[in-house]
């Protein structure tokens, strides 16, 4: 992203008149530093500033609270991750949009230890003025409560399949904030490669979240107040004696009465009545541990545990050797792994290929091949030999039914799946827009045939092929549309799909390694 220099100066006028309205002075000497704050989380949050005042004034908060964090040596070995800009980690969905209900907090700072991942959830609101505190408290309580169970839903539940593709998602995200912090130097020598390796290792199942849960109020009018919750308000005294706006003059400063003590200078905390997390004191924090054990998943009746909790913690593929020494490929979720392997015939394509599946199947990583020539099927072969997965020959028939359809939450997704399998077929036989609404319909009036649609769907049979064959016939006649059954008549008459009663289920067999035979 790049912003212009026209951009700045629009950025800076619109910060200079929120700091203004929450009481700074002297703002010309201190917006420009306030505006590097917000950069070091996002440059998202600086071109935010534009949409409103209140834009502004809350990125003030935001950019006032990231150097307190800083100041009190908060960020030296974690990564903070603004909330707003990463709204795909922060959505039950993983779609980004925030669902009806939804309450998300404005920033989580993340820190990586052994097995742990330490999350602070954190609340920033800024106000003008004396303030009844306790109900916005309450009210910041339950935003972070409301993250912290997204995160800990969508990455740290030990029954979710994905559990480990979920994480791996999460370490690039992190990855990118790490990034982020070395450029702006907010990270501490000798912190960065600990980080680094902790976040390699965060894809693997019996990881530990530790949420935690932090509120900042921005009011610089307010005076300090002490409770027992971990709501902060950062008066003017706290703002001052940062290094970054220590030059920067502040209405109203506060003076001590007879009787705060000594600490009267502090930043302290003010009450929430009936609080959930009562917090003694900043270096504790009321804490939601999460236990994970080995992770199964229950598919068709049988527990087959979840691949990558058997795997070993790093995955090692020799690959050969070199005048130099053994070569060894070390693979993994994060980043881009996709693999393409190019060479002209007989330069070893088809041997390193099976040497790196058969590596994999060793330490009970599963592979799906979808084999054209036959060798992976050959039970004579090294990858059969010493892998022993699940071989079906597609000349015999494909043991399960495309229109065997999805239940979610006891609803049958048959109108989906009739959806997706006429997109399938229209790009296989390349089928027109009115043709493939045509096949859409027939597949539907299949369903329909079999009593989908009309309520329960308890002990409904699918439709077979040739019943599908026989409506889009029927639609053809009736829509006076062409083609359509010539062209989808290989996919639908050929005896390439035979289901069989009591066969395992596609996924089932996946998880022990299959191999699609089509070189018949």
């Amino acid at each position: 992203m790049l912003v212009t220099t026209a951009w700045r100066d629009e950025i800076e006028a619109l910060l200079s008149r929120a700091m203004d309205d929450l009481g700074f002075t002297r703002v010309d000497q201190s917006v420009s530093k306030l505006l590097h704050y917000l950069k070091t989380i996002s440059g998202q949050l600086a071109l935010r500033v534009a949409e409103s005042h209140n834009s502004a004034a809350a990125a003030v908060g935001l950019g006032i609270v990231t150097a307190y964090l800083q100041a009190k040596g908060r960020l030296a070995q974690a990564v903070l991750v603004p909330v707003d800009s990463s709204p795909r980690i922060f959505s039950v969905s993983g779609s980004g949009p925030t669902a009806e209900g939804e309450r998300r907090c404005d920033l989580v700072l993340i820190s990586l230890k052994r097995n742990i991942v330490d999350a602070t959830f954190i609340e920033v609101k800024w106000r003008r003025g004396s303030t009844p505190l306790e109900s916005l408290a309450a009210t910041m309580c339950v935003q972070m409560e409301s993250s912290a169970d997204i995160v800990r839903a969508r990455f740290f539940d030990p029954a979710r399949i994905d559990g480990s593709l979920q994480r791996a998602y999460l370490a690039n995200v992190l990855r990118f904030y790490f990034e982020r912090a070395r450029r702006y130097g907010l990270l501490a020598a000798g912190s960065e490669t600990p980080f680094l390796e902790h976040l390699a290792k965060l894809e693997k199942a019996g990881i530990e979240f530790r949420a935690s849960y932090e509120g900042y109020i921005v009011s610089l009018d307010e005076k300090p107040r002490r409770g027992t919750a971990q709501i902060t308000v950062l008066t003017a005294q706290d703002i001052e004696r940062m290094a970054e706006f220590g030059t920067v003059n502040i209405r109203q400063v506060y003076e001590p009465t007879e009787g705060d003590g000594e600490d009267e200078t502090e930043a302290t905390d003010v009450t929430i009545a009936d609080s959930r997390y009562p917090i003694a004191d900043s270096q504790a924090s009321a804490e939601i541990v999460v236990e994970v054990g080995e992770t199964t998943a229950k598919i068709a009746d049988s527990q087959y545990p979840i691949a990558n909790s058997q795997a070993a913690a790093e995955i090692v593929v020799e690959l050969g050797e070199t005048t130099a020494g053994r070569v060894d490929w070390k693979p993994s979720i994060k980043g881009s792994p996709h693999l393409f392997i190019i060479g002209i015939p007989g330069q070893g394509k088809s041997w390193t290929t099976t040497r790196i599946l058969t590596r994999l199947g060793e330490q009970h990583v599963p592979a799906l091949v979808l084999d054209f020539h036959g060798q992976f099927a050959d039970p004579s072969g090294p990858f059969a030999q010493r892998v022993g997965a699940t071989t079906i020959d597609a000349a015999e028939g494909l043991p399960f039914s495309p229109f065997e359809a999805m239940t979610t939450n006891g609803k049958t997704d048959w109108k989906i799946n009739s959806q997706g399998i006429a997109e399938i077929f229209a790009y296989i036989v390349n089928l027109g827009g009115i043709q493939r609404d045509a096949l859409y319909n027939a597949i539907m009036d299949a369903y329909k045939a079999r009593g989908f649609g009309t309520g329960d769907t308890t002990g409904l049979t699918y439709p077979t092929p040739s019943d599908v064959l026989r409506c889009i016939e029927h639609r053809e006649r009736d829509r006076r549309v062409s083609n359509i059954s010539a062209r989808c008549r290989p996919l639908l008459e050929m005896d390439l799909f035979t289901p069989e009663s009591g066969h395992p289920d596609l996924l089932s067999m996946v998880r022990r390694g299959l191999v699609i035979d089509l070189h018949n």
